[in-house]
């Protein structure tokens, strides 16, 4: 019986071996907390899974995994390091009441646990999970998805300095019932209120020009929602399942021209168009330094179209009028870049295809710079120089130029009068120095601009009588004087007349 026990005794000693010994020869380590690759953090453990808070250690920038995954994360520390931040990393983390940030990051911020830029001027975004029910945005920005699925806010207020809200920034917020706008936004941003099923109370403030593509789609509970006269743009599908049940007021006589033509599909809601045709009427001048009222002396005064304006407005023809569109040394492709990038430059608060919408009439200047630019003009001895083949396909381009141009303004508006203005000898102190040739190229300008107001079914504007000493004051400047600009107008005034 003795000699049974010592083996006993080795067994027991070969597992006390297994368990505390072998870890150390084969290098077993305790379970790593995080796996960082590259500064990104890429996975961990199922017990940092399951924890409450998550700091994230300094080092990482940026985060590749799911933290919806972390069923009971509340709250996560971010490093200084951390460079690679947007909602989309939070999305369904429906617990997250906090995000704290190292006051050492360069780029975010965090206070009450809402993330903001460093500059404090965006607000990035706002936990899912947070429990209160209003929240007050007083910084100019919400950037996109800034509360995209918060489970418990029902009421949002935007202060004055709120300027800019940006796509999805209040989608699938459920519990939402009321948002008070900030008065300075000019547009609510494509998906901003969608699936707030519970929305009832928004007041679309007088600046808003801008309605995005189903800003408001599936909004059940909006029953009543009135449109200002401002608004300039609907996209489509802005109010995408609204039922019969629900009422649209709309403070304008029909759809602006440029609402997009799909604005109200998928939509039976009741549409009712309130506004009243107004005799507010706007002129519109485009295009060179002529319409922008370069003068002789090389000063910025008035030009034709301020004079035109005055004259337009003393005969109750219109109510107001600007020039801010034109600028000195516009070309036609300058033109028609503007029309196609509108935000490139904005004038009273509009962009340039704003203010083409709403005038009644418009007149265009253009193609002198096509031309002029590639001339050659000496003054002493006095001479013109130029590429005859260069300058014909200058022409043709300017002619193709000006019908695309003509072909967008009334696409944007269909009944806006149109008047061409025609080009004047710009050298009358040198003109028994032209050759035959010179006189033509000049000529050829106005047959030109001439031709497009035919084919276009517009009205030319011939001007080159001004040609003289006196409204051409300067040798040596090609832009009328006073006076010269005072004849400009009108001309153009009295072609205006008699197209009445």
């Amino acid at each position: 019986m003795k000699l049974l026990k010592k083996p006993k005794k080795i067994l027991n000693s070969f597992f006390l071996l297994l368990i505390f010994v072998f870890p150390f020869l084969f290098g077993c380590q305790q379970e790593i907390d995080f796996l960082v690759e590259d500064s990104i953090l890429v996975s961990v453990n199922q017990k940092t899974k399951n924890s409450q808070n998550l700091i994230i250690p300094e080092g990482v920038t940026s985060i590749d995994l799911s933290l919806s995954t972390f069923p009971n994360l509340k709250t996560i520390e971010l490093p200084s390091t951390f460079i690679d931040l947007s909602p989309l990393l939070f999305t369904n983390c429906s617990s997250l009441i906090d995000i704290h940030i190292s006051l050492q990051n360069k780029y975010f911020w965090s206070s009450d646990g809402i993330v903001y830029s460093k500059s404090k001027n965006i607000l990035i975004y706002y936990p899912e999970g947070k429990t209160s029910t209003s929240f007050t945005i007083n910084v100019p920005a919400v950037g996109k998805k800034a509360f995209f699925n918060n489970r418990n806010l029902q009421k949002v207020i935007m202060t004055e300095k709120v300027i800019n809200i940006n796509t999805s920034a209040f989608e699938n917020c459920q519990l939402l019932e009321e948002v008070i706008l900030s008065p300075q936004l000019l547009e609510i941003p494509k998906w901003a209120f969608k699936n707030c099923e519970n929305l009832h109370t928004i007041l679309i403030t007088e600046n808003i020009k801008k309605i995005g593509e189903q800003a408001f789609a599936n909004n059940y509970s909006l029953t009543n929602l009135t449109i200002p006269q401002n608004v300039l743009y609907i996209e489509k599908e802005a109010f995408y399942q609204f039922s019969s049940q629900q009422t649209i007021t709309i403070n304008q006589p029909k759809p602006f021209v440029l609402w997009d033509q799909d604005w109200n599909q998928n939509s039976t809601a009741q549409f009712l168009f309130v506004g009243q045709k107004t005799n507010s009427s706007f002129y519109l001048a485009l295009g060179d330094s002529v319409a922008a009222g370069h003068m002789s002396d090389n000063s910025m005064g008035k030009g034709y179209a301020d004079y035109l304006g005055e004259k337009l407005t003393i005969a109750e023809m219109i109510t107001n009028f600007h020039n801010d569109f034109a600028k000195s040394g516009m070309t036609s492709n300058g033109l028609l870049y503007r029309l196609k990038h509108p935000d490139y430059y904005v004038a009273n608060n509009q962009t340039i295809i704003e203010a083409i919408a709403l005038a009644n009439i418009i007149t265009i200047s253009i193609g002198a710079n096509d031309i002029l630019g590639k001339l050659n003009i000496s003054w002493s001895p006095f001479g013109l120089s130029y590429d005859i083949t260069e300058m014909n396909a200058a022409f043709l381009q300017l002619e193709s130029n000006y019908i695309e141009i003509i072909n967008i303004i009334r696409s944007l508006n269909p009944q806006v009068s149109i008047y061409l203005i025609g080009y004047y000898m710009p050298l009358p102190y040198f003109t028994g120095q032209f050759t035959e040739q010179d006189y033509a190229l000049f000529s050829m300008l106005d047959e030109t601009i001439n031709h497009v107001a035919q084919i276009t079914n517009n009205h030319f504007v011939d001007i080159s009588k001004i040609s003289s000493k006196q409204n051409i004051p300067n040798p040596f400047n090609i832009h009328p004087g006073k006076l010269g600009y005072q004849m400009i107008s009108e001309i153009i005034f009295q072609k205006i007349r008699e197209n009445k």
